[in-house]
């Protein structure tokens, strides 16, 4: 059985999606849209193995987000979309 884990995201994208499963690693609440101009505050806690995994698992995301790659979120000091 696996003690303990790192993840390392290393690419142009960020790691958002890894980075929410690791949070959910941990009792914490969100806030979701539950309808027009609605909200409410949410707890969510999804362990992989139980209450411990949380001080078990390492997560570290580098990545590079250049005008030259894909998504191309924005224009050097425009701030504007680009696609």
């Amino acid at each position: 059985r696996l003690q303990r884990i790192a993840i390392v995201d290393i690419d142009i994208h960020n790691g958002d999606g890894t980075a929410s499963i690791v949070r959910n690693l941990r009792p914490h609440t969100e806030t979701r849209i539950t309808g027009h101009l609605t909200r409410s505050i949410v707890p969510t806690y999804r362990p992989w193995l139980d209450g411990s995994d949380s001080d078990n698992v390492l997560f570290a995301s580098i990545h590079l987000c250049d005008s030259e790659f894909y998504p191309r979120l924005a224009q050097k000091g425009t701030g504007e979309s680009t696609g």
